[in-house]
């Protein structure tokens, strides 16, 4: 069964360790190459790369995002890996396809962050807080990314507020 996706990751998992990574890289390059259009195929592929990162990657993930445009995991991913500005515009339609999941403001708030936007980099943080209370990274960088003592104090106040209203 070529698209027993259940028993792909494993036996990549086995290539890899009885014949290398690269021989396991091989295997996914020829399911994906044999099936183009298999999402999950072309995620495991993604996961295997995201450590290497570089041109590889994004090429990768780009196929991904013509075979599903709708997929905010493809554009969040995207967007860890481009420059700026490329890499906001990706984030932007991650948020649009998502709006309800906390990661792709994480990753936004970051960008934006990156470009000296701290007022956007913290209401995109505040907005994954008030999606996901248990999303810490973005707690972390809302209250530690607040401009006075003050500020810092009152965004643990809202921390609190999310965590009685969550």
């Amino acid at each position: 069964q070529p698209l027993a996706h259940h028993a792909i990751r494993p036996a990549s998992l086995l290539i890899a360790e009885t014949e290398g990574r690269d021989a396991a890289l091989r295997f996914l390059d020829d399911l994906c190459g044999r099936f183009p259009y298999s999402c999950p195929l072309l995620t495991l592929r993604i996961e295997w790369l995201r450590e290497e990162g570089g041109d590889r990657l994004i090429t990768r993930l780009r196929e991904l995002l013509q075979t599903n445009p709708m997929d905010a995991w493809g554009w969040r991913e995207l967007a860890l890996h481009l420059p700026l500005p490329e890499a906001l515009d990706a984030a932007n339609e991650a948020v649009r396809l998502e709006p309800h999941m906390s990661q792709g403001y994480g990753i936004r708030g970051d960008l934006h962050f990156k470009c000296d936007r701290v007022d956007e980099a913290r209401a995109d943080w505040l907005q994954a807080i008030r999606l996901e209370i248990d999303n810490g990274y973005a707690v972390t960088r809302f209250v530690n990314h607040a401009p006075t003592l003050l500020a810092r104090k009152e965004a643990l106040t809202v921390v609190a507020e999310e965590l009685r209203r969550q």
